[in-house]
């Protein structure tokens, strides 16, 4: 007999939530074998071969019962972009911190450009919070 791995997944994202493989009980999932269903979301069956293949190839979705290659929306690409680019402003900001607290301390002088460079990532990420399109969020350049 083949084991067989059920994969739960959400009708409207098609993501994956979830592989339950046949052999492991799981109390606490409730499963409608005749529904097809897990806690309330549906699900498709896999055998052990392809839940291999779909691992080594990060499929995490549903479509049509096969499961596919997740394909990201573009809400998704801006988010990811959005966190990205703050991180990298966020990162430069962090690493001159010293710099800005010894001249508020001794009021030496930041390295040059510092100053500048540090007022530029702070309107950045106003534009990058701002931003709502790949298109806009791929003009701004945060190498500092």
């Amino acid at each position: 007999m083949t084991k067989t791995i059920k994969v739960k997944y959400n009708q409207e994202t098609t993501k994956v939530e979830g592989y339950y493989p046949s052999f492991i009980n799981y109390p606490n999932s409730i499963i409608d074998e005749e529904a097809k269903t897990i806690d309330g979301l549906p699900y498709i069956e896999i055998t052990e071969e392809e839940h291999q293949a779909a691992l080594e190839l990060n499929i995490e979705a549903v479509v049509d019962g096969v499961i596919v290659e997740y394909t990201k929306t573009e809400q998704e690409l801006v988010e990811e972009l959005k966190k990205s680019k703050l991180a990298a402003c966020n990162s430069y900001l962090k690493s001159t911190d010293w710099q800005a607290i010894r001249k508020a301390d001794s009021g030496e002088d930041m390295k040059e450009g510092v100053s500048e460079n540090r007022a530029l990532a702070r309107m950045l990420q106003d534009d990058i919070e701002d931003a709502t399109s790949l298109e806009e969020l791929e003009l701004i350049n945060t190498d500092f």
